[in-house]
């Protein structure tokens, strides 16, 4: 029997979202029990950790759409997200 695929997002890509997302993904208590499959921005985006910025608002939002997209298509099983700045999502305009 396999698996479940478990869609872990980044959240906030500026805050502690990227740390606690990779640190849940390598645990060796979830991968026994999921296959975690860890969302984050476009390869090569760049943000300063700790800075509020309307792009890292738009980053965490366009993770999670992807995520949600997939979840609806089956590609993945479930889905849990890392924390979001909803503040970044305001400057971002969502």
């Amino acid at each position: 029997m396999s698996l479940p695929r478990v869609a872990i997002t980044v959240g906030d890509p500026a805050g502690i979202g990227p740390e606690i997302a990779a640190h849940a993904a390598a645990d060796p208590r979830v991968r026994a029990v999921c296959e975690p499959i860890v969302y984050g921005p476009a390869a090569g985006a760049t943000f300063a950790p700790g800075v509020l910025s309307a792009g890292a608002g738009q980053a965490a939002y366009d993770t999670i759409v992807r995520a949600v997209a997939d979840a609806q298509q089956g590609v993945v099983d479930a889905m849990a997200t890392a924390p979001v700045n909803k503040e970044a999502f305001r400057l971002a305009g969502l």
